[in-house]
């Protein structure tokens, strides 16, 4: 049990956010090439409905199928399983098919820097799978964190993030229950668990649920995830899900 002055500790630290994911803008996977000789040159393409491929300028993976590597808990497994990569589910679950999804860019994929860490970052077509997704961590890079620290730097701790609110309008075909769902992501266990649903509001309208009185709150080191699911969801500019949370 954490004593009361950590927990006091953690209060006064306590840092409120709000960020926003838009329509095609759910950070499926982070990729990560860690270098471990001179000379390198990471590429990752992206094939949608056929696979992934990593390489450098000393070997090919060749191309991970997404019929083998069917969801993205198979396929992260895979590409954390390589010696010079490293991946991070984001906006999305374990489950979150790959295979049946379209995965962007559909193309070569561009890494960029964030945090002084380089990262290819592989989107889902909202449109497509009809969900839309985002994660509410501590950090959300690869390697590092929001301030560029390698994790084994970042301050020793107990953290936790707490989820106080959730905004959204998509442009959806009819409400239904268990539309807009709340998962705890535990990446010990490598568990997804839902801990919430509710129906969704208007079509294309903006709708608010306010959890601050009694905020959903992760166990420390795990993040929650907030995910919209519909029988379909149109492509459009106006789509989001912006999140209100604490990380302490």
């Amino acid at each position: 049990m954490a004593s009361l002055e950590s927990l006091q500790t953690r209060e006064v630290a306590a840092e409120t956010r709000t960020q926003r994911v838009v329509d095609d803008k759910s950070l499926a996977l982070g990729i990560v090439y860690k270098p471990q000789a001179t000379g390198t040159t990471p590429v990752v393409t992206i094939s949608t409905g056929v696979g992934i491929t990593l390489a450098d300028s000393l070997t090919t993976t060749g191309s991970l199928a997404f019929t083998t590597y069917s969801d993205l808990g198979l396929l992260a497994d895979k590409i954390n399983s390589y010696a010079r990569w490293e991946c991070r589910i984001l906006d999305g679950l374990r489950a979150t098919k790959t295979e049946t999804n379209v995965m962007l860019p559909d193309s070569g994929v561009t890494a960029a820097t964030i945090n002084g860490e380089s990262i290819f970052r592989v989107y889902l077509d909202g449109s497509i799978n009809d969900e839309m997704y985002y994660r509410v961590s501590m950090y959300r890079g690869v390697t590092t964190d929001d301030k560029g620290r390698t994790l084994d730097q970042s301050p020793i701790g107990s953290h936790r993030v707490k989820l106080t609110g959730i905004k959204y309008r998509i442009n959806f075909t009819a409400a239904e229950t268990n539309n807009i769902r709340i998962y705890e992501s535990n990446p010990a266990t490598a568990t997804d668990t839902q801990i919430w649903n509710g129906q969704t509001g208007t079509d294309d309208t903006a709708t608010a649920e306010d959890f601050s009185l009694f905020p959903f709150t992760a166990a420390e080191g795990s993040d929650l995830v907030v995910m919209f699911k519909d029988t379909e969801i149109a492509d459009t500019l106006t789509n989001y899900i912006e999140v209100n949370y604490i990380r302490e």
